[in-house]
């Protein structure tokens, strides 16, 4: 099953230009300061880790502050310095972990789409560095895995660079409800015109992808 929403005018690509140049001559053309994922680990004392097959893995915190164990595999080296991901520091290819509330039918594309708005595409969201992302194009497919389908959203959108020129982008999102009240995401993609040549590497990306909730029990959460 497909289906798609596009969300694209010449107005708005024009008014986020304006805006956010605007913006980058006011602050010395700086990027903005570390994006928000709703990555909080359990115990700040127990960093994510990633081994020799690429599988990171972290327990982080649930929305209501209970423990989740999440891992996905990934080609390229973990980075910490803002929240879960791992990424390719010399290509735009990469893969992260972003926290956002579930809700009543986040299933449903406009639902989900309004969600990713207001986090993974915010103004305090990884892509919006030089200024919020536009012109989205969302779509969602079932995949089959362990018998079971799972949803799978693919977004496709333009960013700004740091010289303020359009990058055009695609991602897919894999989304895992943890408890009543969370939605783990991983979010893995690359500019359009190389997606293409990254998907089987996506697709065993987002395959790997697990967020479960943990027994309280065996862990002690640090004070902090």
């Amino acid at each position: 099953m497909l289906s798609t929403i596009i969300m694209s005018s010449k107005r708005q690509r024009r008014e986020h230009c304006t805006r956010y140049k605007t913006l980058n001559h006011e602050v010395g053309g700086l990027g903005k300061t570390k994006p928000e994922t709703g990555v909080t680990l359990f115990d700040e004392q127990m960093i994510p880790s990633q081994n020799k097959q690429g599988v990171v893995s972290a327990e982080i915190l649930s929305r209501s502050g209970k423990p989740v164990l999440v891992s996905f595999q990934a080609p390229w080296p973990m980075l910490t310095s803002s929240g879960l991901e791992a990424r390719d520091v010399k290509n735009p290819e990469s893969s992260f972990v972003q926290v956002i509330p579930a809700v009543p039918n986040w299933s449903d594309t406009k639902v989900f789409s309004q969600l990713l708005l207001e986090s993974v595409f915010s103004k305090q969201g990884k892509f919006s560095a030089y200024g919020e992302p536009y012109a989205f194009s969302y779509s969602t497919r079932n995949k089959k895995k362990d018998g079971d389908d799972k949803i799978l959203f693919s977004v496709s959108f333009t960013s700004l660079t740091p010289a303020m020129r359009e990058s055009e982008r695609k991602v897919w999102i894999k989304p895992q409800q943890v408890d009543d009240d969370t939605l783990v995401l991983l979010v893995v993609g690359t500019t359009r015109a190389r997606f293409p040549s990254f998907e089987t590497t996506f697709e065993k990306v987002v395959d790997s992808f697990t967020a479960v909730a943990a027994p309280e029990s065996s862990l002690k959460k640090s004070t902090r």
